[in-house]
């Protein structure tokens, strides 16, 4: 219990409004008004699969999220950033965000409150791809929580699409790498009670980030016959949002979106799914 709403919080970043892209005078589609903070909760129903062996998925029930923009600084959930360059078109940013490899490691499991982990440390198994045998994040080292930075490009093609670049480095030195994401939105039907959000999207993690959550060495006091070195991963996703205003406090969202995960990440002992999903349908009411 004591992790969910650390994963939580990172979930909260997809789950946001498709209305925050960028600061503006007026909302608009794309935009939201300068100054103002965004809170609002969601109640409905939805789950964050695990990908790891011998790990629960998460249970999405109730949803917090808040944003704000101001001229310059803006928040959004798990990332913080400050505005370098704005145009009508083209915005440069520097931001700062915890990195969400770690969520899979750090769980709510209902074997922390109820029962002890009847379950065996190993599963011998030869599936299609992925290692020959899986091993249980919790006979491994800890992997700790690693804190992002780096710089946020987007291009605000249309009023209806918006194409976004991060680079981040981690700032503590946990893995010492690099991750990256790039993606595309576009948004379709949009009218003064509903939209319907499309994303296409590649998240790039270096083998110094892959090697860190899902490498096992020497130091995982695990056999050296089951080592594995994680190398420079690209994984795809697409996800599809739609959102209807219900009343001036009501909102009705439901969100979907699968991420695949790429053979040098997938082939991890540490790791059981290739697919990595997220979904929620539900109802916000905003402050």
């Amino acid at each position: 219990m004591k992790y969910f709403f650390s994963i939580l919080f990172i979930f909260c970043q997809y789950i946001i409004s498709t209305s925050s892209f960028a600061q503006c005078e007026s909302e608009s589609a794309l935009c939201a008004p300068v100054g103002q903070w965004k809170l609002s909760v969601g109640v409905g129903a939805g789950v964050y699969t695990n990908p790891l062996y011998d790990s629960k998925n998460i249970p999405l029930i109730v949803v917090p999220s808040i944003s704000y923009y101001g001229e310059r600084v803006f928040f959004q959930n798990n990332t913080l950033g400050y505005t370098l360059i704005e145009g009508e078109q083209l915005t440069l940013s520097i931001i700062t965000k915890a990195n969400v490899e770690k969520a899979f490691f750090t769980r709510w499991h209902p074997k922390n409150i109820f029962i002890p982990n009847l379950s065996n440390d190993f599963v011998e198994s030869v599936p299609s791809f992925g290692a020959s045998i899986k091993i249980s994040p919790d006979k491994v080292k800890k992997r700790k929580w690693a804190l992002d930075a780096g710089i946020q490009l987007n291009w605000f093609v249309s009023d209806s699409i918006n194409a976004e670049l991060q680079i981040l480095h981690d700032v503590n030195s946990v893995y010492d790498g690099f991750n990256g994401n790039v993606e595309v939105s576009k948004l379709f039907g949009v009218t003064a009670e509903s939209s319907l959000e499309l994303t296409l999207g590649l998240q790039w993690n270096s083998a110094n980030l892959v090697d860190y959550y899902y490498g096992i060495d020497d130091s995982d006091s695990i056999y050296e016959r089951d080592f594995f070195e994680g190398k420079s991963s690209i994984n795809p996703y697409l996800s599809i949002g739609y959102a209807y205003k219900l009343s001036s406090d009501w909102m009705f969202k439901t969100y979907l979106k699968r991420k695949k995960l790429d053979s040098n990440t997938y082939l991890s002992p540490l790791i059981e799914e290739r697919y990595v999903d997220l979904m929620f349908v539900g109802f916000f009411y905003e402050f």
